[in-house]
């Protein structure tokens, strides 16, 4: 089941909505240590100071095609992810997945992307590198022989001893938007809402070391999302909806009618909204 404190709501039980104007896609760049760390479809991997404008390192990996022929969607964009020092990217043919060293552009480790599903990009949580594709995402803890390499002569980690595992796998309708990592977890756009991924727990179940459940979320309107302060915000094909978390809601609408008892509408919002998350106390 769903517990209480992931359940999505709205004020007055409805989605609040904003005229959407502007196309939406992912960004391709990571910033970090006073550097915009950028990969495009070419193969091209570029560090660029973000003061003076100038190119640190700039890296080309070789392509036989965009995403190695997966049917890229607008989300995909390959972006850098930036680790304690070290770069991960996908090649753009998605059949490499690179840790390079931030400050040199070194290459670090290299791994064959079919060990992590052949992901489109890569995602970075607190502890684990993931990689997501069109029905798949794909975890492994960060391999401490990279970082050991940034902070030694040998410019070149061995191959990593600990294999990606798969964490979820969608409908054959696929991940229906940007997968967004948030802290240890992971909210993935489905085709009824979002699935929620903590993927520390979801990596050692795989690993057959502990049972673990996903938690999916169902929303009156799917869409691409990003978490923001403590709500969730979706945008679809028309519009952009913002849904609080149940915890959030119930301190604003306390808070509310602790201010003004004479006030119906707190109370009134307070109770719709608890009838949907299920807090009928």
């Amino acid at each position: 089941g769903i517990s209480a404190p992931t359940r999505l709501v709205t004020p007055g039980g409805i989605s609040v909505g904003w005229p959407l104007t502007a196309s939406l896609s992912a960004c391709s760049g990571t910033a970090g240590n006073g550097l915009v760390y950028r990969t495009d479809t070419l193969g091209v991997t570029t560090a660029i100071e973000s003061v003076s404008g100038r190119t640190r390192w700039i890296r080309r990996f070789g392509t036989d095609g965009m995403y190695g022929g997966l049917a890229a969607q607008p989300w995909m964009n390959n972006r850098p992810v930036l680790h304690s020092g070290a770069v991960f990217t996908v090649s753009p043919g998605a059949d490499r997945i690179y840790a390079l060293d931030a400050m040199t552009g070194e290459t670090l480790q290299s791994t064959p992307a079919s060990l992590w599903g052949s992901p489109a990009y890569l995602l970075s949580s607190s502890t684990h590198v993931v990689g997501v594709s069109e029905n798949e995402i794909y975890a492994r803890p960060y391999d401490p022989d990279i970082y050991r390499a940034i902070d030694s002569d040998e410019r070149f980690a061995t191959q990593s001893q600990t294999r990606p595992v798969p964490i979820f796998a969608s409908n054959p309708r696929g991940i229906r938007g940007r997968v967004v990592a948030a802290g240890d977890k992971l909210i993935v756009p489905t085709d009824s809402g979002v699935t929620v991924v903590d993927v520390a727990a979801a990596y050692d179940a795989a690993k057959g070391e502990q049972p673990y459940a996903l938690v999916d979320i169902r929303l009156e309107n799917p869409g691409q999302v990003a978490a923001v302060d403590g709500q969730l915000v979706v945008a679809d094909d028309h519009a952009v909806h913002s849904y609080s978390l149940w915890s959030v809601a119930e301190r604003y609408l306390s808070q509310a009618m602790e201010q003004d008892p004479t006030d119906p509408d707190p109370a009134i919002t307070f109770a719709e909204l608890s009838y949907q998350a299920d807090q009928g106390e």
